[in-house]
């Protein structure tokens, strides 16, 4: 069940991203990072079901999805919060001069 809704969540995010970004970019950057906080909270609260969805759909141990894949999600999201808040309203900086990837190697 909770595939289905991650699943279907994500083909409506894909289809309405466009739409939606206007309306996102102007939100200002303390209550985005607040979002992706709120995010990160309930993907931790919730991480046995996401793993579980995880191991399922990819086959690996639920050890892995666990500790890797959901822990990763939520740091991701905390990463990108921090940033925000780090960056404040400033157009371009850290988001703008590095690569999502080159973005996660730096947290390490």
């Amino acid at each position: 069940m909770l595939h289905q809704l991650i699943y279907h969540s994500h083909i409506y995010t894909c289809m309405h991203i466009h739409t939606a970004f206007p309306a996102w970019s102007t939100v200002p950057a303390t209550e985005r990072a607040a979002f992706l906080l709120r995010i990160a909270d309930e993907i931790e609260k919730h991480s046995a079901e996401f793993a579980l969805a995880e191991s399922k759909d990819t086959g690996k141990p639920l050890t892995l999805a666990t500790n890797v894949d959901i822990d990763r999600g939520v740091h991701n999201f905390r990463f990108f919060a921090e940033v925000l808040l780090a960056q404040g309203e400033c157009t371009g900086g850290l988001l703008a001069s590095l690569h999502f990837t080159s973005c996660i190697l730096l947290t390490y």
